[in-house]
């Protein structure tokens, strides 16, 4: 696993996690269509990879659960 974040890897990402909302908003939007879920299932699997593999990449070696909350809520505020 790389020790820093790629910018193309993360520039990659983002432009995924867009189209990935966008699949998730159309499974819900159009219910009726019920193979949609294939599409939408991975939109998430996208969503849960990145958000693990970024994760695993910045607190490499030192976790703490405290400095990892304290930069979410500080992000999410």
């Amino acid at each position: 696993m790389p020790s820093q974040i790629d910018e193309n890897t993360s520039r990659m990402f983002n432009l995924l996690k867009v189209l990935s909302i966008f699949l998730v908003l159309t499974g819900h939007f159009f219910k009726e269509y019920d193979f949609l879920w294939v599409p939408v299932t991975v939109g998430l699997l996208i969503f849960s990879f990145s958000s693990g593999y970024f994760t695993a990449i910045k607190y490499q070696g030192n976790f703490s659960w405290k400095k990892y909350w304290g930069k979410k809520i500080e992000r999410l505020g």
